[in-house]
């Protein structure tokens, strides 16, 4: 059976539920202008954090996306009063034992600069990071002091909230290596769905056209992904809408987690819709489960045992055995 003939056949299989779950998939991708905005905007906090005056000038080593922009899983703004975010990683090159205050307080000024200066009114200093704020997104920069005799990027990153002051382990980059190796792209899926959202940016830029708009920039995200990343994005979409409206004052369950439960699970059935419902039915267990004993949810880094990372998520149950157990999936239909 040659290529065409195995992309027909699959495709044809296809249910009306996967189509519209492709539908909806394709519209929650970052726009190519998104894209290429937020790779200009990680260039550009980078070249800003080394300027000359800077307090980090000379010091940063490693400048790295974490999160959905590392595993291909950031989706779109859901309204007009709603932004994306993307988070970074800047290791630099302090001393393991810098004091985690002074070490965020440093990052914070040197994104912040003098009066006037790009970012002064536009960043946020957090728990762990600092936030700069754009009209549709925000940037978390995290800084991190390499830990030495450690796996790849193994870090320390560094939490200060009034005397609560700690270093904390943490590979993001791990994270992402062991997501992207436990959902990899299948061949006709990802074709399927690259041309699903070519159509539809296709159609993006036709209207765009009709409008006398600015050019969209040639740059576009890669699009062959693995139903297990789409599944991920759904879940992120209807999290952020289902919070938005029914818990405005809750803090999100972290992404990290969801990506966690969905890389456990992956690729274990045909369709997307299978998909989907099969990584929500593992997370509905995993959640019932810590009920049942009541704890709540924890879970680690597979890439980094000392990375915990539910230490700051919002979920009312802690279960030590959720975290390494992985759902067995329904048979497809």
């Amino acid at each position: 059976m040659n290529v065409v003939d195995r992309y027909l056949r699959e495709t044809s299989s296809y249910g009306v539920l996967d189509v519209m779950l492709t539908d909806i998939a394709v519209r929650i991708q970052l726009t190519p202008t998104d894209y290429q905005r937020t790779v200009d905007r990680f260039d550009t906090i980078n070249e800003w954090m080394d300027r000359d005056g800077s307090p980090l000038q000379g010091l940063i080593e490693l400048f790295y996306p974490q999160g959905g922009f590392m595993i291909a899983a950031t989706v779109a703004r859901h309204a007009t009063d709603a932004e994306f975010d993307i988070d970074v990683m800047v290791q630099i090159g302090w001393p393991a034992d810098v004091d985690p205050e002074q070490a965020l307080a440093t990052v914070h000024a040197a994104i912040r600069g003098e009066r006037g200066s790009r970012y002064h009114d536009t960043c946020e200093r957090r728990t762990r990071c600092t936030t700069v704020r754009y009209a549709e997104m925000h940037l978390d920069v995290t800084p991190s002091v390499r830990a030495l005799g450690r796996e790849e990027r193994t870090s320390f990153i560094f939490h200060s909230k009034n005397r609560d002051r700690r270093t904390l382990y943490a590979n993001p980059f791990g994270f992402g290596q062991w997501f992207i190796a436990n959902t990899p792209a299948e061949p006709v899926f990802g074709q399927y769905f690259e041309k699903a959202s070519l159509d539809y940016n296709r159609m993006l830029l036709e209207a765009l056209a009709k409008a006398d708009a600015e050019p969209v920039p040639a740059q576009a995200p890669v699009y062959r992904k693995s139903r297990a990343v789409i599944a991920l994005q759904l879940i992120k979409r209807w999290r952020n809408i289902a919070y938005d409206r029914r818990h405005p004052a809750l803090r999100l369950p972290p992404s990290v987690l969801l990506a966690y439960y969905v890389g456990l699970n992956a690729n274990k059935t045909r369709t997307l819709a299978d998909e989907l419902i099969h990584q929500v039915e593992c997370m509905i267990a995993a959640l019932k489960e810590a009920d049942r004993l009541h704890q709540t949810v924890l879970a680690f880094n597979p890439a980094c045992p000392d990375d915990e990372l539910t230490d700051l998520g919002p979920l009312t149950f802690r279960s030590s055995g959720s975290s390494s157990t992985s759902c067995s999936p329904s048979p497809p239909s």
